[in-house]
């Protein structure tokens, strides 16, 4: 897994980086540790159920624009019910891209991790970012396990709210929850999300 494609460099907007870790009493359950926190990594319908009731929802939708109840591919795309009201682009929702899932194990380490992108709404032909930061922006979780101690890791680069989107309402509703997310509720999201996932 090539680390710098999975996490981008940091070129502008905000940068946000969180992570929680576990220790285990012994090697073989760190490993079950690592197993069950990467199922649900790559399951994000049950994210809003590690995050809490004020969190998210995450539906996964494949290429052909069906929902799936199974894990997330590259490729696949995630339709965000943010709380509060939605994009128009979006028709309600946020919209990223499964960019990239990688994993390694090396030197005793294993990681794996998943990349997210906002994108335009697949479900429309309007080719307007269906996201409140912009396209360029980028989200990468990952599950590492090292010896007995399992971390689950949060990365934001180059996160530039969408504010000029050439409709106003968007506009607006993309300020606005964007400020809320750089004020600090992507931080509490996000990391109650890292601690769910090696609970």
């Amino acid at each position: 897994m090539d680390k710098q494609q999975l996490v981008p460099a940091q070129e502008r907007g905000k940068q946000l980086d969180l992570s929680e870790k576990r220790s285990f009493p012994d090697q073989e359950a760190a490993e079950r540790g690592f197993n069950a926190s990467s199922e649900r990594l790559l399951l994000p319908q049950g994210w809003k159920e590690l995050c809490g009731k004020a969190s998210a929802t995450f539906a996964v939708i494949a290429p052909d624009l069906k929902e799936v109840g199974r894990p997330v591919n590259e490729g696949d795309f995630l339709r965000i019910d943010v709380p509060g009201p939605g994009s128009d682009a979006g028709e309600g929702y946020d919209w990223v891209r499964v960019a990239m899932i990688g994993s390694s194990e090396k030197d005793g380490e294993r990681r794996l991790g998943i990349k997210l992108e906002p994108v335009d709404n697949p479900e429309s032909p309007d080719d307007t970012t269906a996201h409140f930061f912009e396209a360029g922006s980028s989200s990468t979780l990952e599950i590492i396990l090292e010896g007995k101690n399992i971390e689950a890791s949060y990365h934001g680069r180059n996160e530039v709210i969408n504010n000029q989107t050439g409709k106003l309402s968007d506009d607006v509703r993309n300020t606005v929850v964007g400020a809320g997310a750089k004020a600090g509720l992507s931080e509490a999201q996000w990391g109650a999300l890292l601690k769910g996932l090696i609970a």
